[in-house]
């Protein structure tokens, strides 16, 4: 006699188990994959960071090894190729010419889209203003006590940063991301212009952290508690 076989299904039950232990596994594993793919964001832009920083020592050899100016006037009509701001050039556009990449000066991480104050920042106290009046000090390498303990470029809210900005954000887009990290909710007013910048600003760029360029040449995430605990990184 031919056996006939009985072809049974799923129960109710063993659905709703196998749906559990799938959302269980999706809980503990989502988080995991966001961190591994923040950490590979954070190495591009580290790496983003270290050709800036080798493109500013290559600028500081061509011109009497002075660091570049953060930001001049007088430039002349045409926007230079990162700021693209008519009359003015920043530092990034006075390095761009030893890395001839855009995409250098954009963090994976960062705002989407091209804006003026840019994903990198320069330090103000080093590579000052000179448009101001008087100008602000342009600093020669020699003049650094310790260049390998002094911030150059970072990962930044604007294209021109110093320590003030740290504890006090300003404007739209004048902070340095994750020195807020830590502090009370009640004690942070930030006048950013946007939800990305204040969240940029209160928990870091990558990881609860940036990317920093030093004047040495050398470059390194640091925490956002960190930076914002050792301001005297900022001066020369």
């Amino acid at each position: 006699m031919q056996t006939m076989k009985k072809h049974r299904g799923f129960t109710l039950i063993e659905l709703l188990v196998v749906i559990a232990i799938i959302a269980i596994l999706a809980a503990i594993l989502f988080p995991v994959f966001a961190r591994a793919r923040e950490k590979a964001r954070q190495a591009s832009c580290l790496s983003n960071i270290k050709q800036i920083t080798n493109a500013a020592m290559m600028y500081v050899q061509d011109y009497d090894e002075t660091l570049p100016p953060g930001l001049y006037g007088g430039a002349g009509p045409n926007a230079g190729p990162i700021l693209q701001l008519a009359g003015y050039r920043d530092a990034r556009d006075l390095v761009y010419p030893y890395v001839k990449n855009e995409q250098v000066f954009c963090c994976p991480s960062g705002e989407v889209g091209r804006t003026t104050s840019g994903n990198y920042g320069f330090n103000r106290r080093i590579c000052g203003y000179t448009s101001t009046s008087p100008p602000e000090p342009v600093t020669r390498l020699a003049d650094l006590l310790a260049p390998a303990d002094k911030y150059l470029c970072f990962d930044s809210g604007a294209y021109l940063i110093h320590e003030r900005y740290v504890t006090y954000p300003s404007g739209s887009f004048w902070y340095v991301p994750g020195t807020a990290l830590g502090r009370s909710p009640s004690s942070l007013s930030p006048p950013l212009s946007t939800t990305w910048r204040v969240k940029d600003w209160q928990y870091g760029r990558h990881n609860q952290g940036i990317n920093i360029g030093f004047c040495d040449g050398h470059a390194k995430w640091l925490s956002g508690p960190t930076v914002a605990g050792d301001l005297s990184a900022f001066l020369p």
